[in-house]
């Protein structure tokens, strides 16, 4: 028996898209989290501003990188376990990020925990490729996928 899909309007449907939704909220929220704290890290490393605006920067740029070879991991291994994988990798980073007592490592684990962060948008994207071959129609498909960065905007504006 395979799966049909979720119909547009379904519950399931609308608890895919809050879902997707949320994972956005979260994702970007830990990766804009060391903004609201910039003038902290300055401080207690002894750096100037722009040096610590690095720590956004290398959780960006650890995203940014991380993503596709993500969604390949999500076609190998699931989407749920990649996710899972990708959050609790990101969530023991991000615990373990603030006890770094250097620059250097503090940027090498915000690094890594985007590349962890990466995990949500990649499912994300596996899911689209999915959709496109027949699982949702066109449109509801191209909605679901912009659920998570509909998210980005409210995680990034909560100061």
């Amino acid at each position: 028996m395979s799966f049909a899909g979720h119909a547009p309007g379904s519950p399931a449907y609308r608890r895919l898209i809050a879902g997707l939704f949320l994972a956005g909220v979260a994702t970007f929220a830990q990766l804009y989290s060391s903004q609201a704290v910039l003038p902290h890290i300055a401080a207690d490393l002894a750096i100037g501003p722009a040096t610590a605006a690095l720590t956004v920067s290398a959780a960006t740029i650890g995203l940014a990188a991380a993503v596709m070879p993500w969604s390949l991991v999500a076609d190998r291994i699931g989407r749920v376990p990649a996710m899972a994988i990708g959050i609790l990798a990101a969530t023991a980073l991000g615990l373990v990020a603030p006890l770094s007592g250097d620059i250097a490592v503090l940027l090498v684990l915000r690094c890594v925990e985007g590349a962890a962060l990466g995990a949500v948008p990649a499912v994300a994207l596996a899911s689209a490729r999915r959709w496109r071959r027949g699982m949702l129609p066109p449109r509801p498909g191209a909605t679901s996928r912009g659920r998570p960065w509909a998210g980005s905007p409210a995680a990034s504006s909560r100061d």
